[in-house]
């Protein structure tokens, strides 16, 4: 799915805001909601498939995934680096 291409994205888009709001007014929006509500709408709009090299097509959200691990990887090295030498992140 492309995002704002149609009025599809925006309806899915709705189905996960106006509980947000809702829970949010009510104090009851934390972070494994907004982590659900993410990992929703990442799998939606990159769940297609991507053509890497001919032969080899992979979806595309396993690439935002290993994305996401990777800057988890070197956020934890420059945050272990700073602890032990007291240099300024």
């Amino acid at each position: 799915m492309i995002p704002y291409a149609s009025f599809t994205f925006f309806a899915l888009l709705l189905y996960l805001v106006v509980p947000t709001i809702i829970l949010g007014l009510f104090g009851r929006a934390g972070w494994r909601w907004a982590l659900f509500v993410t990992a929703v709408m990442l799998v939606v709009q990159y769940h297609n498939f991507i053509n890497i090299r001919p032969g080899l097509s992979v979806r595309e959200v396993w690439l935002v995934a290993a994305f996401a691990i990777w800057q988890w990887v070197v956020i934890r090295i420059f945050a272990g680096a700073k602890s032990r030498r007291g240099w300024t992140f």
